[in-house]
């Protein structure tokens, strides 16, 4: 189907992430994205608004308070689904932006409008910055995240209803045939409210983002 897209964002960023940081710190991001899309097999067009902010508060022994909030919306109850992990949350990956993560519930049901927050504390353990084996992969430095998530995805105010999800990860932050800084990401998200669940998760990104 061929469909015609277009769209404007902002991204402002005074967090900083030093070289042998476990995670970004001091400072916040915030982004605003706005996207207009036609196929041309319907006569509708959909026009979405997204905001994502993040704030990092830095804490002692490198530790990490690190806070999101996303507010999407669209003219279209067809275009935003939540739930599940998202191996791909950074604040990279601006447009073309449909589904959003929940962890500890299932990613399903699509609406116009989409509400997350989440807190994460972000402790390390480690920096082995060794070879693994004979393989070229370098393991860099460990880390854990504490996280609780809230969410709801919803197309009128009577719809609105926050689910919330606790866990933990296990993250390594690897480098990939000494050339591609990656992430190797283990966890474990348990949902509070109805249609939650246990689950754990396996995730690998491929390059360092800027911001997560």
């Amino acid at each position: 189907i061929d469909s015609t897209s277009v769209g404007i964002g902002y991204i402002y960023k005074s967090a900083k992430r030093y070289l042998l940081s476990y995670n970004d710190s001091d400072g916040q991001v915030f982004r605003a994205v706005t996207e207009y899309e036609k196929e041309s097999d319907k006569t509708q067009a959909t026009t979405k608004l997204a905001i994502d902010w993040r704030y990092f508060l830095s804490l002692s022994n490198q530790q990490v308070l690190a806070s999101r909030l996303v507010i999407a919306s669209s003219d279209n109850s067809q275009v935003y689904s939540l739930g599940g992990s998202d191996s791909s949350g950074t604040i990279n990956d601006a447009f073309g932006k449909t589904s959003y993560p929940l962890r500890g519930y299932k990613n399903t049901g699509f609406a116009s409008n989409v509400f997350i927050g989440s807190l994460e504390w972000r402790i390390p353990i480690n920096r082995p910055e060794r070879s693994l084996w004979q393989l070229p992969i370098a393991s860099m430095q460990n880390s854990y995240n504490l996280f609780i998530d809230v969410g709801s995805l919803f197309d009128t105010k009577q719809s609105f209803a926050l689910k919330t999800g606790i866990g933990a990860e296990i993250i390594n932050d690897i480098s990939l045939f000494y050339l591609f800084p990656s992430t190797l990401r283990l966890g474990i998200a348990h949902g509070l409210d109805q249609n939650g669940l246990t689950d754990t998760y396996f995730n690998l990104e491929i390059g360092r983002a800027s911001c997560r």
